[in-house]
């Protein structure tokens, strides 16, 4: 608990929150950009290759830089690897609010910029 309230400090520190904006803006310019062809949602190859990156870091050191990315907002029962894979896929690599902004009824399809706005998502997170 003492390095997850350590972790977020450093997240929330004057310097760091001025260099996420100016990378928060970047992606906004489309300065920093994922790939067209790349497709973390719907394409379950990339998202096992990410997922193997992160998985390359200790546990306790991915469950401590999530919890700092995502401000400390959730709780790891036990910060098993599943645990913090089943964590990236329902909050890094999709959101629910952008899923909902692009729905579409017609056969569950999302609208033109779904990707592109979930692709932000996932570079800022």
């Amino acid at each position: 608990a003492e390095a997850c309230v350590a972790t977020c400090k450093i997240a929330r520190n004057e310097t760091i929150g001025h260099v996420l904006t100016r990378v928060s803006q970047a992606i906004d310019d489309g300065k920093i950009v994922v790939r067209s062809s790349v497709h973390f949602y719907e394409d379950v190859g990339v998202r096992e290759d990410v997922l193997r990156l992160f998985h390359s870091y200790e546990p306790a050191w991915l469950q401590l830089g999530l919890q700092a990315v995502f401000r400390g907002g959730h709780v790891f029962q036990r910060g098993t690897k599943e645990e913090l894979a089943a964590f990236m896929m329902e909050y890094l690599f999709f959101d629910e609010g952008i899923a909902r902004r692009f729905f579409c009824n017609a056969g569950g399809l999302y609208r033109p910029g779904f990707r592109k706005a979930l692709h932000q998502h996932t570079l800022k997170a």
